[in-house]
């Protein structure tokens, strides 16, 4: 056994001199990523000592660990893309470790959005705990109130907001979008709060498509609640 864990541990500083290892993989290809959108990129940011805002939402812990952070403006919109590596606790709930990857979008037209959550099977019991504590108004809302295409939309999201924002999800869930978000089943999370439109997904892959794929579902919805949320 101390042979192979010997081995093991020569192979990975084998790895990491030469550029291979997951952490370098992941750096270069949102590095790629960057210079294909033309956004600025940096390996970390220390937010104590920079004006580059940090990234919050229903992600953000204690202990959460941001790097890799692209920050730039593509068709119109300024968006940050962040790695963020944090913990997600909550009373009896079991401790989690996340890779997140996580897109915010200032959006144009609004500044004052309430709390809305569309949630994937990505999310745990834990965070959700976490995300009803530090909004006490929200509540799970039956996604077939919206969505043409029930079964799918239905079984596939979660959909939490406070039950007086009908108005606002009405808009937001239009048939178009739910249609399009049921068939696709992507495993992205959406955030709305404020004046940002957060795209959220656990990072099981890292590469310029899927980063890609990201990019453009977060403009779709940026400009669709642009246009369409009163």
């Amino acid at each position: 056994m101390p042979k192979i864990h010997q081995l093991k541990t020569n192979l990975q500083k084998a790895y990491e001199k030469t550029g291979l290892s997951e952490a370098a993989n992941r750096k270069r290809s949102i590095a790629k990523f960057a210079q294909t959108f033309g956004l600025i990129y940096f390996r970390s940011v220390n937010a104590t000592t920079t004006d580059i805002s940090v990234i919050r939402g229903s992600t953000s812990s204690l202990d959460q660990q941001d790097a890799n952070i692209c920050i730039g403006t593509h068709d119109g919109y300024d968006m940050v893309f962040v790695e963020r590596v944090a913990t997600s606790s909550f009373g009896d709930y079991p401790t989690l470790r996340h890779r997140w990857h996580i897109m915010e979008f200032d959006l144009h037209s609004h500044s004052s959005l309430p709390f809305m959550f569309i949630g994937t099977r990505q999310q745990s019991r834990t965070y959700y705990a976490n995300l009803f504590s530090n909004h006490r108004e929200v509540r799970h809302i039956d996604p077939a109130l919206y969505a043409t295409d029930q079964k799918n939309f239905g079984s596939y999201y979660t959909l939490i907001a406070s039950p007086a924002e009908q108005i606002v999800l009405t808009q937001l869930l239009t048939q178009p979008v739910t249609t399009a978000m049921a068939k696709n089943q992507l495993p992205f999370a959406v955030e709305i709060y404020g004046d940002s439109l957060y795209v959220i997904t656990e990072a099981t892959q890292t590469s310029v498509q899927s980063l890609t794929k990201m990019l453009h579902y977060g403009l779709w919805l940026a400009k669709h609640i642009d246009a369409n949320i009163q």
